[in-house]
């Protein structure tokens, strides 16, 4: 398994992740929940992932580029003769959908997610597709100098207290401090969703995670260090404190 470093650090001029690095334009917010235990026990547990979010959002214009969510089908729900498919839903040989494979779900995912049998089933894919797609978009949006489409874009202005410019930790090394990166660097509520369920279920089933996933800014974290709070137990902590 790779090993992953936690970046970034909250000034009073927003977030710095390296006074030498390339300003980021693109922050990434990961979250995934899996088919067992939540909140300060995701992982511990070691279910399956069933539910992974993204959001792009573009730091200047405060628009989100990307938005979406998936339904991860486990491997024991996928249709053992047909190998791993990267379709919505798996099938059988004949086109038709196949029923018996039932995932174990939670009643902590059933509640925070409504993610049932029939939903995996039918919307669930592979953990590698899932990444692999994701990773595309990815390098979709760190190429282009667009901001989305208005049909795709909102506004973010009311959602923000403070301003913001990270930078990109793949030029943390970097003497040239004014290009400006589009790479998408990652932001987690805590570290669970990286280090306690996504880089483990990934090694498990022989999953090579994209460079993205070793790296990424730790919002709890620095939340609590510059708050001084170590009551911070969530995002809605989190603004309550504000």
């Amino acid at each position: 398994m790779p090993s992953m470093s936690i970046i970034g650090e909250i000034t009073d001029g927003g977030l710095v992740l390296d006074e030498d690095a390339a300003p980021c334009e693109r922050l990434g917010i990961f979250w995934c929940g899996t088919a067992g235990l939540g909140g300060h026990l995701l992982g511990t547990d070691e279910e399956n992932i069933l539910y992974i979010r993204y959001l792009v959002l573009d730091v200047s214009t405060k628009q989100t580029l990307y938005e979406e969510e998936f339904i991860v089908r486990p491997p024991a729900a996928a249709v053992s003769s047909g190998g791993s498919s990267c379709s919505s839903s798996a099938a059988s040989d004949d086109g038709s959908h196949t029923r018996d494979a039932a995932p174990h779900i939670g009643e902590m995912c059933r509640r925070d997610y409504q993610i049932t049998e029939d939903v995996v089933r039918d919307r669930g894919q592979p953990l590698d597709c899932v990444l692999k797609q994701v990773e595309e978009i990815f390098e979709r949006i760190s190429g282009s100098d667009a901001v989305s489409s208005p049909s795709n874009s909102h506004n973010h202005n009311h959602h923000n207290s403070s301003s913001i410019s990270p930078t990109d930790p793949s030029t943390l090394n970097s003497t040239n401090s004014t290009t400006t990166s589009k790479k998408v660097v990652l932001i987690t509520d805590g570290q669970l969703h990286l280090r306690q369920v996504l880089h483990p279920k990934s090694a498990f089933h022989n999953i090579e995670l994209p460079e993205t996933y070793n790296s990424f800014f730790d919002l709890r974290k620095e939340f609590r260090r510059c708050f001084k709070s170590d009551e911070v137990m969530s995002v809605q902590d989190m603004a309550n404190n504000l």
